[in-house]
């Protein structure tokens, strides 16, 4: 075996026992924060920086895995490392999966797992992420919702209806995420030509069904805070005119 390989073997056998680890962790032996505080930190360090640097084809998408693990076991505890780990592996792994619907299976698959946990446990991290990276997870989901494997398309549905559920509860510090949502035709998004979406699961359908009803009533409602914003624009711009200093 090189070299090469004996790392890339190493380094997949100590992401899994960290996995194994996180996911197994907890009382009566050591508390969530307790690991948030004292370990977390020291494993973004070393493996973000890793993934980051890695040309495509040597990220490891068990550090995906990790991720995902350490957000659904500790949640609350890591919601200001949640912007570091996007940092870390979200825009260089979304540019590796959307080039087209084949290449990196496990990469894809994992990585949206890694949204749907942070849209579930750690959403208010979200709002901490720049504009940009905002709009490019909403992007990711719609891409997800279209995406040629059902399981992608239902875990994108899934976060999708749950991503309007959560800025519905929060709409005030939301507002980057409803930009975003507004300006995407999601009929379309969730109802695309494809006919692989007539292979989902029959439980998602109900699911699909609200996400596109919640959609239409935003549509309406930006459509309803235009025409009011256009009438008091006719209503006022007499009144200003008296008001004019000449």
């Amino acid at each position: 075996m090189s070299l090469v390989r004996a790392m890339k073997s190493a380094k997949k056998e100590v992401l899994r026992l960290l996995i194994t680890f996180i996911d197994n962790s907890g009382p009566p032996e050591v508390e969530p924060k307790t690991i948030a505080q004292n370990f977390i930190p020291l494993v973004l360090d070393i493996i973000i920086v890793d993934y980051q640097r890695n040309v495509d084809s040597a990220r490891d998408p068990d550090v995906l895995t990790l991720f995902t693990t350490v957000v659904n076991k500790l949640r609350s505890h890591v919601l200001d490392d949640v912007p570091r780990i996007m940092d870390g592996v979200f825009e260089c792994t979304f540019q590796m999966i959307t080039a087209n619907f084949e290449d990196y299976p496990e990469h894809r698959i994992k990585f949206f797992e890694l949204l749907q946990s942070i849209n579930m446990h750690c959403f208010s991290a979200l709002f901490n992420i720049p504009p940009k990276s905002q709009k490019l997870f909403v992007d990711s989901v719609v891409f997800a919702m279209k995406h040629t494997d059902v399981n992608i398309a239902v875990t994108g549905l899934e976060i999708l209806h749950e991503l309007l559920l959560n800025v519905g509860r929060a709409p005030n510090v939301a507002q980057g995420y409803v930009r975003s949502l507004t300006q995407i035709k999601f009929r379309d998004a969730c109802i695309p030509s494809s006919p692989h979406v007539f292979r989902l699961p029959r439980h998602c359908w109900p699911t699909m069904f609200k996400t596109v009803s919640i959609c239409e009533n935003i549509h309406q409602a930006r459509k309803h805070l235009q025409r009011a914003h256009s009438t008091i624009i006719i209503a006022v711009a007499p009144l200003a005119v008296c008001f004019t200093t000449h």
